[in-house]
């Protein structure tokens, strides 16, 4: 296991913002549960971390982050864990390779990149989970990472950009735990990831799953549930799940 990337913006906590996705999508009032509860308000202290050697740190941000192109794999099925170099990084663990991605990360903190792949999208769906328990600048990650595709994207964005100035403290840590590939074509992806994230005295462990498409050389998030936009659910163990952990 490796550590550290290059520091960047700490604001808020991103999975206070997945109700605003959901919401803005079909501009739908109510309430979309996030992957933990209660979050207190306050500044953050400020904190640099060691830099990583990989991926490579890139200029670009949301709006002119780009990806070469990826070569596709012709493989539809993903049926056990892929070679993975597990990056610590503040309170979360993410997945890191050179050939699955990510390949790159943003000024922002956000790491994007991954190849056009089972893999590829195992570690896009991954890393997206966990940039939703960090505090790196959530308007530009959100700006690169939501698909063209998402009826009423600009609200969306809009509304994020409103609750930047907001921030939090006492991030939950998070581990990943195992995956499933539910669907896959070089196109769309459907991946389930398993983890466990504690806060305080609580680890309750869920599965969400993310629905990517394949956009400008990468995968991209389509939200497309208006009462739940990660799937998530609370689970028990991860039977009916391929183990993928640090």
């Amino acid at each position: 296991m490796t550590t550290g990337q290059p520091p960047r913006d700490r604001s808020k906590n991103r999975l206070l913002l997945v109700a605003i996705v959901a919401i803005a999508v079909l501009t739908v009032a109510g309430i979309v549960y996030a992957f933990l509860q209660g979050r207190d308000n306050a500044p953050s202290a400020e904190e640099t971390p060691p830099t990583a050697s990989e991926p490579t740190t890139s200029q670009a941000d949301g709006t002119t982050a780009t990806c070469p192109p990826s070569e596709s794999s012709t493989d539809t099925e993903l049926t056990q864990a892929p070679d993975t170099t597990w990056v610590a990084y503040d309170n979360i663990t993410y997945p890191s390779s050179p050939i699955y991605g990510p390949t790159s990360i943003a000024p922002d903190g956000f790491r994007y990149c991954f190849q056009q792949s089972p893999e590829g999208a195992l570690f896009a769906a991954a890393n997206m989970l966990t940039e939703l328990h960090t505090d790196s600048d959530e308007d530009r990650w959100f700006n690169y990472v939501l698909s063209q595709e998402i009826f009423g994207r600009q609200g969306i964005l809009d509304a994020i950009s409103a609750e930047a100035n907001d921030q939090v403290t006492d991030l939950p840590t998070l581990e990943i735990l195992g995956f499933a590939m539910k669907d896959y074509t070089p196109e769309r992806a459907t991946v389930t990831v398993a983890a466990q994230a504690t806060y305080d005295d609580i680890s309750p462990t869920h599965s969400a799953t993310f629905t990517l498409v394949w956009e400008n050389n990468d995968w991209k998030w389509l939200v497309n549930n208006t009462s739940n936009a990660l799937d998530i659910t609370e689970i028990s163990n991860t039977d009916g799940l391929i183990d993928w952990a640090p």
